[in-house]
């Protein structure tokens, strides 16, 4: 009788034991998934920003090319 009370508490625990790992495997991949598409997002977040700062940039290049042309268009010439 001993045994067969020791082999139902056996059974009893592995089957616990499987069933909650079997839960948090099941809760990190979900977690995982989340996380996968939060850096997804950063990642076309980082995309935008670089793409918006290099336009800036080149904006930035043409308006001190155009003060550059625009100072010597006033420039003094009766200083040289």
């Amino acid at each position: 009788m001993g045994i067969a009370i020791a082999v139902i508490l056996g059974v009893i625990a592995i089957t616990a034991i499987s069933a909650g790992f079997d839960y948090l495997g099941k809760r990190t991949k979900g977690a995982s998934g989340e996380l996968s598409k939060k850096m997804e997002d950063l990642e076309n977040r980082i995309r935008l920003l670089e793409s918006s700062a290099a336009v800036k940039e080149d904006e930035i290049r043409q308006l001190e090319n155009k003060i550059e042309f625009m100072d010597r268009l006033l420039e003094d010439k009766t200083k040289q």
